[in-house]
């Protein structure tokens, strides 16, 4: 009977675990992806490194799906379009305790594209384009 308690608590805490370091994984993926871009790239090619798959934290979609991309967007200005398109890249340690993590733009790396040409992939980048452009 002990034998038994201690394995359900021990593959709880493996469960719990596994969801927590897939997170990292995901991130940590992303992140190395990064160093394989470079600018002039055609959007097609950027995508084809970073990865478009759904991934998925935890067993049996428990914990949550990181969309790849995360997210993306379009800014539009008087004479200018740029598409952005944000990649899952880190996770903050206190944000797990006890609960879901909590994602946001502090989470995220934006790849910026200019006509379907990789111009930037930093928020450095995003907010020196917004400032120039008089984007929104």
């Amino acid at each position: 009977m002990k034998t038994k308690i201690f394995l359900i608590i021990f593959i709880c805490l493996g469960l719990t675990g596994c969801a927590t370091t897939t997170l990292y994984k995901i991130a940590s993926v992303n992140t190395a992806n990064l160093s394989g871009l470079s600018k002039g790239m055609t959007k097609e090619e950027a995508l084809k490194i970073m990865g478009t798959e759904t991934k998925t934290t935890g067993l049996w979609d428990w914990y949550k799906k990181i969309k790849n991309p995360y997210k993306s967007e379009t800014l539009r200005g008087k004479d200018k379009t740029l598409e952005v398109i944000y990649y899952f890249t880190t996770i903050e340690k206190n944000r797990l305790a006890g609960e879901r993590p909590i994602i946001d733009n502090t989470n995220l790396t934006p790849l910026i594209f200019d006509n379907g040409i990789l111009i930037g992939w930093d928020w450095g980048s995003f907010y020196g384009y917004i400032k120039e452009y008089g984007l929104e």
